[in-house]
């Protein structure tokens, strides 16, 4: 059944004072920011990446950031309030989150140039690369 103009005006106009008037709600006590690392089968364009989500049913505006720290995981910048909905809905999709992931960590480094770096020297090379990646997001 169609929508009438009237019926889709006023379902426009409610959506419209529900968002003007979250202004004016109580902060979230739950503020701040995550990133939940998801596995995935190989490193693709985040365009496409951002497509598959949506098809999954996740709202891609609530992602703020996505980026690569390893081959085939996923890092996804999320608010803190949307963080569970999110991991909800993907886990009842299938989609395994790596959740001992460490970025920090040097033995993510998979370039052979860092092959002959001692660990503690791995482990400041990948908490430099894990800071500019940071920074990139930070700055969008």
């Amino acid at each position: 059944m169609r929508m009438t103009f009237k019926d889709n005006e006023k379902k426009n106009r409610h959506h419209k004072e529900e968002t003007a008037s979250s202004f004016f709600q109580l902060p979230l006590l739950n503020q701040g920011y995550k990133y939940p690392y998801v596995h995935t089968k190989s490193r693709i364009p985040v365009g496409r990446l951002c497509s598959y989500l949506r098809q999954m049913g996740v709202n891609n505006a609530r992602i703020l950031d996505i980026h690569y720290p390893d081959q085939n995981i996923a890092a996804l910048l999320l608010q803190n309030d949307y963080a569970a909905d999110f991991q909800k809905l993907l886990e009842s999709k299938r989609v395994h989150f790596a959740n001992n992931f460490d970025p920090w960590n040097g033995f993510i480094l998979k370039d052979p140039q860092y092959r002959e770096m001692t660990s503690q020297g791995r482990s400041l090379k990948a908490a430099k690369l894990q800071q500019q990646r940071l920074q990139r997001a930070a700055v969008k």
